[in-house]
């Protein structure tokens, strides 16, 4: 299927076909790029480059400062914690302009937004008698039930997780880079000795 295009330099009406990245104007020789076609972004988000076609087109041209107003929407996305679709949204306005510092600050700072549990602890033992009792950080100190797991959400950096079975104790240092960081602990109280698991 053809798309028109309008070339950002001389005015000229153009025919591309969607499927193409990019064509260069017939008249001037200027690398038109095809903004209807549809630009796949983290996070199974489909983002289609046309449904910011009005917000990029001024006066038959095709203005990249315009992406103004689509960090705008990222705000927007940010305020009522959509994350994921403010991402999305950097990586489109990045894909129509890669040197938006804005919009690369703003998705450096939105992958350490963290909205989702991304530590797991579980407590198992064969011994009915054993407990656990872990603290992380030092702060949050909490007590798990046989064969139970916890959730926790943790901020980006470094954390030690420090476990308390009986009169042993452990500790373990971990990290969470960004928001798609996910730790899991085992910790398995056996008869005559304890593990810790991690992935």
């Amino acid at each position: 299927m053809l798309v028109v295009m309008k070339c950002p330099n001389c005015n000229a009406d153009l025919q591309m076909e969607e499927t193409r990245e990019f064509m260069f104007c017939q008249y001037c020789g200027t690398k038109v790029v095809n903004l209807y076609q549809k630009v796949h972004v983290v996070n199974q988000f489909q983002v289609d480059a046309a449904s910011f076609l009005p917000l990029l087109q001024m006066q038959g041209r095709y203005e990249i400062p315009q992406t103004g107003l689509l960090l705008g929407k990222v705000q927007e996305l940010k305020r009522t914690r959509n994350i994921d679709q403010a991402i999305a949204y950097c990586d489109a306005i990045l894909v129509l302009d890669p040197n938006n510092y804005e919009a690369l600050k703003e998705r450096n700072a939105l992958m350490k937004t963290i909205t989702t549990p991304n530590v797991f602890v579980r407590f198992i033992s064969v011994n009915e008698n054993a407990g656990l009792q872990t603290s992380l950080d030092d702060r949050q100190i909490t007590r798990y039930k046989l064969n139970e797991e916890k959730q926790f959400l943790m901020p980006v950096g470094k954390h030690i997780l420090k476990f308390r079975s009986g009169i042993k104790r452990y500790a373990r240092e971990f990290e969470i880079f960004d928001r798609t960081s996910v730790v899991h602990f085992t910790f398995e109280a056996g008869i005559f000795s304890n593990a810790i698991y991690s992935e």
